[in-house]
């Protein structure tokens, strides 16, 4: 590389600490010269005029050398540091499960054995946050080790995955139910916070809802009430709850 060519890149290496010229022209101008091919240019002189120039117009402070090293060790610092997490990153951070109730847990059960009938050892289903492209009920497959030392076979048990979850906004809860969104305002002297796990309070007490309790409570749409109305009732009938 070189002289010229090495003086720009390094201008541009002092340019990007921030220094900041009082005139960007005047800078541009410079940035120009120091481009200029060798036989163009008007010597060593010239280029140390241009070098004297960027010390008075206070974009250079010490030598060169000084200028990249502590270029270099800014970026080494901006590299080492966290990247942000994005709006999407931060919204997933703020969703909690939401517990299943009694006839929630049931129908994750009657789904899971249609869905491996051949399975035994089921755990009893609780609420996840599954991907919105999977199925909203899964069975996962766990291994609890051998039954023994003495025996070679694993021990499988399955855990049941119901999609339920909930999210705070400042207008309610956002309640996520196998694959819907149900909004739940704040009821009057009450609100919805969401730092360990979904809550109603009024400052003094505190109530933990079950995601059964969500779908027939007052707050819940009126269709979406009488609906989860009558799947209950169809497992009371079966003798299920």
């Amino acid at each position: 590389m070189n002289k010229p060519q090495y003086l720009l890149n390094t201008l541009l290496a002092i340019n990007e600490l921030g220094g900041g010229a009082p005139d960007n022209s005047d800078l541009l101008r410079l940035l120009q010269l120091a481009a200029m091919p060798p036989e163009e240019a008007e010597g060593k002189s010239q280029i140390r005029a241009h070098y004297d120039a960027l010390k008075q117009l206070g974009c250079l402070h010490g030598n060169i050398n000084i200028a990249l090293s502590l270029h270099k060790k800014r970026h080494a610092l901006k590299d080492s540091l966290p990247r942000a997490p994005s709006l999407t990153e931060r919204l997933v951070l703020l969703r909690r499960t939401v517990p299943l109730g009694d006839w929630q847990k049931q129908v994750a059960y009657a789904a899971a054995r249609k869905l491996r009938p051949q399975i035994k050892n089921r755990n009893t289903p609780k609420a996840s946050i599954l991907p919105n492209n999977s199925r909203l009920i899964q069975v996962e497959d766990i291994n609890e080790g051998r039954y023994s030392s003495n025996c070679q076979y694993t021990h499988w048990t399955y855990d049941i995955l119901m999609d339920s979850w909930g999210m705070i906004t400042h207008s309610g809860l956002r309640y996520h139910y196998l694959g819907k969104t149900y909004l739940f305002s704040h009821p009057k002297g009450y609100r919805w916070v969401g730092k360990t796990k979904i809550e109603l309070t009024n400052g003094v007490r505190w109530y933990s809802p079950h995601g059964a309790d969500l779908l027939s409570s007052d707050l819940c749409p009126r269709p979406l009430r009488e609906l989860t109305a009558k799947v209950r009732e169809q497992l009371r009938k079966q003798g299920v709850v």
